[in-house]
């Protein structure tokens, strides 16, 4: 049934979904495979230097050959770049050699990530729909005529049945007196 659901599934299909997971998956396939290639031999490497503020309020300034992910984020950030995560960047490196791979098997993810969003809500509704509606349904058919609910019988049975018991009733009217009683206590505070 399942199968059939999902090859008929226009209603379902979640095209923004699929596209940011597909983006999510792309870019942590590139961060991956670019954080492991060995730096350029031979780069020159800048020298980097920036000025802080201590608890104090003295002014230090901070130089050195690298830059950390939170420092690059943060230049960029102040440059009006809102890049908050380093994997961002990955897609600077160029183009993968296995970048048709790496496509298909983001596409797969996306795909799946998809298809198991539907699968739950498959799974709601063919609980709410076949079983707990189909079940109501027959237990309804099945009390009625087991308990004698239809006819002349079934008129005093239901009384009987849905009549409160004999403490209930008296509670149910002594609360529904003390309700009466507070709402004009209410009222005669509330003009006074």
């Amino acid at each position: 049934m399942y199968c059939e659901l999902e090859n008929y599934r226009p209603f379902t299909w979640d095209h923004d979904h699929f596209v940011e997971s597909r983006k999510g998956h792309t870019l942590e396939f590139s961060y991956q495979r670019n954080e492991r290639k060995p730096s350029a031999r031979g780069a020159r490497v800048s020298r980097t230097s920036h000025t802080i503020r201590d608890g104090t309020g003295n002014f230090r300034s901070i130089s050195q050959n690298e830059v950390s992910d939170d420092v690059l984020l943060g230049h960029l950030c102040a440059k009006g770049y809102p890049v908050t995560d380093i994997k961002q960047l990955a897609p600077l490196h160029g183009p993968d050699k296995y970048e048709t791979e790496l496509r298909v098997m983001a596409d797969v993810l996306a795909y799946f990530d998809v298809s198991s969003k539907r699968t739950i809500d498959y799974m709601f509704m063919i609980f709410q729909g076949l079983f707990a509606r189909y079940f109501g349904r027959d237990v309804r058919s099945v009390l009625t005529s087991k308990l004698n609910l239809v006819g002349k019988q079934g008129e005093q049975r239901c009384a009987m049945v849905a009549q409160d018991a004999e403490d209930v009733h008296f509670k149910r009217v002594k609360l529904i007196e003390d309700r009466r009683i507070l709402s004009q206590a209410l009222k005669i505070l509330a003009t006074s």
